[in-house]
């Protein structure tokens, strides 16, 4: 099987959160060869639109609460979500990874 180039790609599994807290997706992402870990929320906007909030944060400063908790049950410490989002379209062509 050949090597597969997972340079900026990464990947969210589905999650049962505990409680508000807790992401609905986590999992990892690869930018220009450092790792990442992400996590996303399901949210709805004051209007009414669905949205996912998203943290990311750099996995060497990533620590698990106790030895054997999985990175998917990552909770980061600040969440950045805006209700006021643009929802202006985007071109996929325009993300920088």
């Amino acid at each position: 099987m050949a090597d597969y180039d997972n340079t900026n790609r990464g990947v969210l599994f589905p999650k049962t959160p505990e409680s508000d807290k807790h992401p609905n997706y986590s999992g990892e992402i690869n930018v220009e060869g450092k790792m990442y870990m992400i996590s996303a929320w399901n949210k709805v906007s004051k209007t009414g639109n669905n949205y996912k909030s998203i943290s990311i944060t750099p996995k060497n400063e990533y620590t698990p609460k106790s030895q054997d908790q999985h990175a998917s049950n990552y909770v980061p410490s600040h969440n950045i979500s805006n209700d006021n989002f643009d929802q202006t379209p985007i071109n996929l062509d325009d993300i920088p990874f």
